[in-house]
Formats: structure tokens, sequence, C-alpha cells
């Protein structure tokens, strides 16, 4: 059968743009208004002999691919000219034929190039805290999926023995595919359980016996029923976004560190009903030492600190009270809501005619952080939300014993010296107390952008494939609106977390900070892209909107002039490249 010109053109352009569009063509993000930071890595200077090898796997294979399309694109233009002549049709046919094998053949190789590497790019990776660290898992599921954060982080290490584990998700999900029920057949009650069939916890090496003294199974010499077998489960709260796994043993052994992986399926269910995680399983890694934590939280920062005028100053009514721990903290310890309703009370703020404040206790930064936002509107910001105040009035803000850490320790509290860090005397125990004082204004100037790394455009090569990302601002900033929808990593896909630290004085009408974009090995020789976009928040609950730059490093807003040729004044988004 002959087939027209017209058809050949169509057949041979479709083909082309197949295999163009998987080669070429890249990943792009369509959100709120933001302010993009590409980077490029592109240079070997800086990397190790296993990346080297990577960098050169990928340019051989991608010349190869670029050959085939060469012979593809050669048969094309046979064809079209054959004039009908059979031979020839026959000669093209054959030649494209033998470019999509090779073709195929190019992906394999790079695809199974690319697992290799994959599976052992983890090996000789710096040790980290747990915090997180390099690629741990598989699957696409934090940050650029449904997963926020989780407890302990990706490839952590020294995690103690009687660890909880946690993890939160960006939106409500379906409890029923996370956890068991139980004997009694009631979601909610003490007896849940981890439901085995979406969500494993194992002994990646089963290393722990029926001879350790934590077995949850004794005599069944299974190391993996070590805590596999009623795993505590329960949500933090109504909102079915966090998810709190207690072993019902320690972890570990006392002779030696104890891998564990942790396996999230795609059968977990957000509540509208679609996967949380994609296309497969996310699995993150931990390691667990041979120690019990005994070692309390303590408070290393509030905000506003205060102490009251007229030894201190008076802050915008709009602030977002601010508590930092030491370490991570148990949600279900350390968040909740105070109204006619809801009676959380493990940290609480009292006007001075003694009435306790209604709103909001909302745990972020990795379970570090807790900020506090009152029921009161007072305001609308720059992009048309409200603003929620306190009361004008000093405040007596106290933490109590109650807020544990991820290993049910108490709080250390105590205030050796008044306002000073971190709290404590070293003992389990002790309330955290601190005032401060509220003014009548309201302060809903918008925050702005002072510097990022990598640096300034044009596109940066040399990037490190470990460091994290980071963005300056001028101010504190509230640490929950720095979540993977609004601090974000848009191409390509990879695993990623936020993580934000403020600056010492505390203060937050001169505060500046520093948010930290942390990710899974970046791929050699390619460019990634990464945004802010306006939802994130000062401590004001002002958004990032108009995007807003210090181009010239004065620490004030850009106006128009030399930096701004198109004279369009401070919040000229194209101008926040650095």
């Amino acid at each position: 059968m002959r087939l027209s010109k017209q058809t050949k053109i169509l057949t041979i352009g479709a083909a082309m743009l197949l295999v163009v569009g998987f080669f070429v063509v890249p990943q792009i993000a369509f959100g709120a208004p933001s302010i993009d930071f590409p980077t490029s890595f592109a240079d070997f200077s800086s990397q190790d002999l296993k990346t080297i090898i990577e960098n050169i796997v990928r340019i051989v294979l991608g010349f190869v691919g670029i050959i085939f399309i060469l012979i593809l694109l050669y048969g094309g233009i046979i064809w079209m000219t054959s004039g009908g002549n059979e031979q020839k049709i026959a000669q093209a046919k054959k030649i494209i034929m033998s470019a999509v094998i090779g073709l195929i053949l190019t992906l394999s190789a790079y695809a199974i190039a690319r697992l290799i590497i994959r599976s052992i790019e983890g090996i000789g990776n710096p040790p980290t805290s747990t915090s997180g660290g390099p690629p741990g898992g598989f699957g696409i599921a934090l940050g650029a999926g449904a997963l926020e954060s989780h407890y302990p982080g990706r490839n952590a290490v020294g995690v103690p023995r009687n660890t909880n584990i946690f993890v939160t998700f960006k939106e409500a999900m379906q409890p029923g595919t996370i956890c068991d029920p139980g004997p009694d057949g009631i979601l909610g009650n003490l007896d849940d359980t981890v439901l085995e069939a979406n969500v494993t916890v194992m002994d990646v090496n089963n290393a722990v016996t029926a001879a350790d003294a934590n077995n949850a199974n004794p005599g069944t010499g299974v190391g993996q029923d070590n805590i596999l077998e009623g795993i505590g489960c329960q949500p933090t709260d109504a909102t079915n976004t966090t998810f709190k796994f207690d072993p019902p043993a320690n972890l570990g052994r006392t002779s030696g560190d104890t891998l564990y992986q942790v396996d999230l399926t795609p059968a977990i269910m957000t509540a509208a009903g679609k996967p949380a995680v994609w296309p497969a399983a996310y699995s993150w890694k931990f390691t667990v030492s041979t120690s019990i934590d005994t070692t309390p939280p303590t408070v290393t920062s509030v905000v506003p600190l205060g102490p009251p005028a007229p030894f201190g100053i008076a802050i915008p009514r709009n602030t977002i009270v601010q508590v930092t721990f030491s370490e991570a903290v148990d949600p279900t310890t350390a968040s909740g809501i105070f109204d006619a309703v809801n009676n959380f009370d493990n940290i609480t703020l009292f006007d001075d005619t003694g009435t306790q404040i209604e709103g909001a206790y909302r745990i972020g930064n990795q379970y570090r952080t807790v900020e506090f936002i009152s029921n009161e509107p007072c305001g609308i910001n720059s992009c048309g939300l409200w603003v929620y105040c306190l009361p004008e009035s000093v405040i007596d803000g106290t933490v109590t014993d109650a807020v544990t850490d991820m290993a049910g320790v108490s709080l250390d509290g105590e205030n050796q010296i008044p306002l000073t860090f971190p709290s404590g005397n070293g003992t389990l125990g002790g309330d955290y107390l601190w005032p401060f004082q509220t003014s009548a204004n309201i302060d809903l100037s918008a925050p702005f952008l002072t510097d990022r790394e990598p640096p300034k455009v044009p596109l940066t090569g040399n990037v490190s494939l470990f460091n994290p990302l980071e963005l300056h601002f001028n101010e504190s900033l509230s640490v929950r609106t720095l979540i993977s929808d609004n601090v974000y990593i848009s191409s390509p896909l990879t695993d990623y977390w936020i993580e934000y630290d403020g600056d010492p004085d505390l203060n937050p009408l001169t505060t500046k900070s520093l948010v930290r974009i942390r990710h899974d090995r970046f791929i050699p020789v390619t460019t990634y892209e990464a945004g802010v976009n306006s939802y994130v928040n000062d401590l004001f609950q002002n958004c990032y909107f108009p995007a807003a730059c210090d181009n010239d490093g004065d620490g004030a807003l850009t106006t128009p002039g030399p930096d701004d040729p198109n004279g369009n004044g401070d919040f000229e988004a194209a101008e926040c490249a650095f």
C-alpha cells in the first residue's frame, strides 16, 4: 500500500516529535505568582568518580541517541523522495526500523544504567542526622507528591531505639487505608494498628533476632516481626493529615546499629480517593542506634521574645507566636486547638485579664516549631486573605512539660535565667514561661527576598549534588507556610523537604531568616527549576506578593534605577533572579 506524501510527513513527524519530546521537552509547572531560580549541573570538576562515570554514560548514550535520530531522519528523507519506488521505500523502512530498534536499545541501556547507579548512589554519602539525608527510597511522594514530611528523615542516622514514626500528608487521608481498626472494628481507638498491606516497617538486614530482648514475638526467629506486627497507628488530629506509628517494642538491638525501611504503598488513598504515592511505593530508610533516648527536649527560641515595655518593645498585634524546640516533638502533644469546643492546653497564652487566648497551635519545620494564630480577624494582607490578631495586652506564654519528643521524653522547660536559651536545668519536667507585649499596630508590609543559593543567573554550573538550595528573606517567616507546595522544586521531579532557620535575636521586627530546600541527590548534568510562591507568609501573616527583592544588597527593596531598566518599580518579578 502506497502512502501519500502528506501521510509520510505526518508519520515521520509524529515519530520525531515523540523521540525529541522524550529526550528534550522539559517538565513545566504552573502555579501562583512565583520566582523561579533555575540551576544547572554541568561541571565535572568537583564531582566524585561515580558521578563522573554517570556523566560519561549519560553523554555517550545521549550522542548514540542523537545518531539514531539522524538515521531515522535519513530514512524519512529517503521515503519522502522515493517517488513511489518500491525498492527505495523498502530501504527507507529498513533504515527507519533499524533506527527505532537502536533508540529502544539506547533507552533501555540508559534505564538499566540509571537503575544501577541509583541503587548504589547512597554509598559513600556523608552521614546525616535525624533531619534527613541523601536518597534512601524510591517513588515520588515527598515534596513532589502528597507527602509533606516524615520522622525519622530520609537516611537518618543515630535514631534512638524508643522512637515513634510520624508521616504528614499535604491533604486529608482515608484513615482506613493507613490504620487497621483492630479487634473492635472501629477506627480511632487505641487498639488500632498499622494496616500492614499498605504500610510496612522492616528490619532490612534481618539483624534483629528472637534472642533480642525487645522482640515483640519471642521465639519466632523472624527479625522483621520485631515491629511489623502490632504497630500502633493513629491520626494526630481530626484533619487526618499526620499519622503516628508506635512500635510495640524498642527498635534495633543493644549490640549494633540496625537499618530499617518504611514502605508506603499506592493503596494509601487521599480523602478525595486518589493514591497518595505514585507510581510505586514510597520508601525511606533510617538507621537505629543502640541507645535509648532519655534526653529531654528544650525550648531553643520563642518569637516574640519580650520582655514587655518599658524593658522591651511592644510588637504588632498580628504577630504569629512561634516556639522552636531543640529536636522534633510529638505533634500529638505540641499541636491542637483552644476554643469553646477544644481544650488544648499543653501550650497556653493568657492576656492581662487572665483570659486564655483562643486559636490554633500548628506544627511545622520538620516537627521542630509550633506556631499559634488567634481566632480574631483584624485585617487583609496583599493576597486578599484575612490576618488574625492577638489582643492588645501583656501576654504570658507557657510551654508545659506535657510536650514530649518523638521518644516520649518530657520537656525540660525551667527558665534558669529569664529569656535565655536553651531552657531547662538538664532534668525532666518543668514548664517554660515567658512574657511579651502587643501594641495596637498591625503590620501589613510584605516580606522580600534578599539572597539565594545557587546565586544569580545566568545558570550556575558546578552546583553541589547534595547541598540544599537556600532562600534568604528580610524578616521572620511562618513555618506553617513553608511547605513543599509553596517552596518547591518543580522539575525534574525529585523528593525534597523544607527546613527553616530564623535569626538568633528573636525579634520579629528585625529578624532575617533562611529557608533551606533539602533534596535527594541531584542528577548530574541536569537543569533544575525551583521557586517560591505568594502563599509564603511572614510572621505577621503577610504573603510574599508582589514578588519583591533586594537586588543590590543594601537591605532595602530594589527601586527603579540602573538594575531595573524597565522602570517597573520595586516589584518587578523578573528582577528577583539574583
